[in-house]
Formats: structure tokens, C-alpha cells, sequence
């Protein structure tokens, strides 16, 4: 589920549902990129959207009052005591014209992340090994990708639904289309017989796909039993080709860091990056100290 203010300037984290509670590529991870939930059909439930909305509520408590304009679809339940939160149900059947998120800005998502998805399986042919991408690269990609989802095309896909405001200058920008030239050499593509027709069909493969319906007794007890045994049920789904990756020691990421800051440093456009980036670095190097400093010896020890 994607979500952002109608002049693209807050985008909040990606809300990704899936089929296994705790896949084993998670061993090991503390934090993700996004908010993840799952259930055994991978749909959006009432229960995680409400969940989800009273945690942005309290949120953005006291701080400004949100119209989330939403789809009226049984996913949405109406959700008393929000107080920051108003819910604007769209009419029936009108989604493709009157929700934003679907004049384009779910369309780029998709785009951005396919796009990711090529790279990485033409990276692992040309390297003759077996292409696969886990659950935890998945999260990861789709987060670049959000990222990747300008200013501009959030307001102009609002603009195109209709939303606007008497302030709003008209800046129309086109649209991001499957434009994967400056990554791929289009040789490439066409030795992996990916011409402009095999792209789009790739990009709208999931355009019917069914993402919510309304709940049966059936389902809500699967929903129930899973959540009590999330153990069971990730050992049951998980792909066990996804394993987690080890754990690498505080040195070897203090070594990257330097490799990656030496690439930053070297390119003309990374101005905005070097300066997040380097916040990254100062964690890493905190975490040394602490590390360090948690092992000294006490002066009490070196007396019997």
C-alpha cells in the first residue's frame, strides 16, 4: 500500500503484505525498510489497515489534521476515536478515475521496481548463477524504488484526479515510463528477448490482481490461527532458498563504508547522498567505540 500528501512532499513508509510472518531470510534482521504484515492470502485485512491508521494517527497527533482519502473496498472499515484522521471513502467503482495513487503513482512504483528486478536477474545471468530474490531483497528494492517516485509525478497524478488547491501552480512533468536505456544496453535486451511490448506486459502483469475481498468465517480463523503461531507458519511458506545472510562484524562494515564513501566522493551528483551517508558512517563508528570500550578492563581487576 503506498500513501503520500497531495503535493508528494511526505511519503510515508510502503505498508508490504506477504504470506509468511517471519520468512527465514528475516533471521538476523531488526529493522526493514518498510511496514510488513501477513496473512496466508497475502490480502489487505481490516484489521492491518486499521492498525496501520491508528499508528499514523498517533503519529501525526497534534500536529495537522489528514483527510486519507481511500478506496471503499471491505479492506476499509470505518475507524472511530481518530483525532487526527478523517477517512474520505471514494464512491463505489470510481477508483480509476478518483484515487490518485492510480492515475500513475502505483504505475512508477512498479515501474522503478521492475526495473531493479531486471537488473539483478541480467546481473546474475552474466555471472552463470541462478537468479533469485528473497523476500528481504524484495522489501529492499521496493523502498529504492518509493524512493524513486518524484515530487512532481505525486502532485500531477493528484492534479489529474481532480485534487487541487487555489495556490497550485500547473507544472505538468511526463510521466516515467519503462525507461531502463541508462541501465541496461539495449543489446542486452534484445538478446534476452525483451523488446518495448514484452516490457510493458511485464510492468502491468499484476494490474487484475486480487488484493483484498470480503472476509469469510473460514478466513478469519486462518487469520487468528496465524497469528498465534507465526513460528509454524514461516517455517511452512518460506522459500527455503531463502536464507539469511550472515551477520558481517563491525570492521568489515567500517571497511565498506570507506569503500562506498571513496565512490561518493568520486561523482559530481552524490552531494545530497554523501551527507546521509555519512551519518550511516558515524553510526557504524559509534557502535565500534562502543564495542571497544565495553571490553576494556576495569582497574579492579588488575589487583588480586
Amino acid at each position: 500500500m503506498v500513501c503520500a500528501n497531495m503535493d508528494g512532499t511526505d511519503k510515508m513508509p510502503l505498508l508490504v503484505i506477504g504470506k509468511s510472518a517471519n520468512p527465514r531470510c528475516f533471521k538476523n534482521v531488526r529493522s526493514l525498510p518498510v511496514e510488513y504484515h501477513a496473512n496466508k492470502k497475502a490480502w489487505m485485512t481490516g484489521d492491518i489497515f486499521s492498525t496501520w491508521v491508528k499508528q499514523l494517527d498517533k503519529m501525526k497527533k497534534k500536529k495537522r489534521k489528514i483527510a486519507l482519502v481511500i478506496d471503499n473496498c471491505p479492506a476499509h472499515p470505518k475507524i472511530p476515536g481518530l483525532q487526527s484522521i478523517e477517512l474520505i471513502f471514494l464512491p463505489p467503482n470510481t477508483t480509476s478515475k478518483t484515487q490518485p495513487m492510480d492515475q500513475g503513482i502505483i504505475q512508477n512504483l512498479k515501474v522503478h521496481y521492475r526495473k531493479r528486478v531486471l537488473l539483478r536477474y541480467i546481473s546474475a545471468i552474466d555471472k552463470k548463477e541462478t537468479p533469485h530474490i528473497s523476500i528481504l531483497d524484495a522489501l529492499h528494492m521496493l523502498s529504492q524504488a518509493w524512493a524513486c517516485v518524484t515530487v512532481n509525478t505525486i502532485s500531477n497524478c493528484f492534479k489529474h484526479a481532480g485534487f487541487a488547491n487555489s495556490t497550485t501552480t500547473e507544472t505538468e512533468e511526463e510521466e516515467d515510463e519503462f525507461d531502463i536505456d541508462d541501465n541496461i544496453p539495449l543489446s542486452r535486451l534484445r538478446d534476452l528477448g525483451l523488446t518495448p511490448d514484452v516490457l510493458q506486459q511485464f510492468t502491468d502483469a499484476d494490474n487484475e490482481l486480487q488484493t483484498c475481498v470480503d472476509l469469510t468465517d473460514d478466513n478469519i480463523l486462518e487469520e487468528v490461527k496465524m497469528n498465534r503461531e507465526p513460528e509454524a507458519q514461516s517455517v511452512e511458506e518460506s522459500d527455503p532458498d531463502d536464507r539469511p545472510a550472515p551477520v558481517p562484524c563491525l570492521e568489515k562494515v567500517s571497511s565498506a563504508c570507506d569503500i562506498v564513501l571513496a565512490n561518493l566522493q568520486n561523482r559530481a551528483d552524490s552531494s545530497d547522498i554523501l551527507t546521509n551517508f555519512n551519518i550511516i558512517c558515524d553510526l557504524v563508528n559509534r557502535d565500534i567505540f562502543k564495542k571497544k570500550t565495553s571490553h576494556q578492563s576495569h582497574i579492579p581487576n588488575f589487583f588480586k
